[in-house]
């Protein structure tokens, strides 16, 4: 498992936190640009954020686009087997993420549809608020333990 806890961030995740500077979801863009999480996406993620973005959402686009390098990485999609192997943990549609998110060796797949998967092995499913309460608790945990120690 990786040293930083990593968060695989679905596309509604990617789009909510380009559309607002204020809500949760932008705040895992901040965390992971920091370095404090590693926070990552699938090509076929990149791919149905733009997508998104550009039909729904353009202005969100150009935020996106200035936001993803700096904060994302970008993992590799499933192949079909490890979709096929992935299937019974998630909605039909939602497979490829689940599927990613366990190929990128996530900790936490952060998405607002935490209904449409089902309990991956080894992968907890959050709301991206519930991911950052997480963050938050794990950093005053470190803040504390620091000033004890001097």
């Amino acid at each position: 498992m990786p040293s930083r806890l990593r968060l695989f961030l679905d596309a509604d995740v990617v789009i909510a936190g380009s559309a607002s500077p204020d809500g949760a979801s932008h705040a895992l863009f901040q965390v992971a640009e920091l370095g404090l999480v590693e926070a990552w996406i699938s090509p076929g993620v990149l791919t149905e954020v733009r997508r998104n973005l550009l039909q729904k959402l353009p202005r969100g686009l150009p935020i996106f686009e200035e936001l993803w390098p700096k904060s994302l990485q970008v993992g590799l999609d499933p192949d079909e087997q490890g979709t096929i192997r992935y299937a019974a943990y998630a909605h039909a549609k939602d497979v490829h993420v689940v599927a990613a998110a366990i190929q990128a060796q996530a900790n936490w797949l952060v998405t607002f549809n935490v209904r449409h998967f089902y309990s991956p092995p080894g992968l907890i499913v959050l709301r991206p608020g519930d991911a950052v309460q997480r963050i938050r608790g794990v950093i005053g945990r470190l803040a504390a333990d620091s000033s004890e120690s001097t």
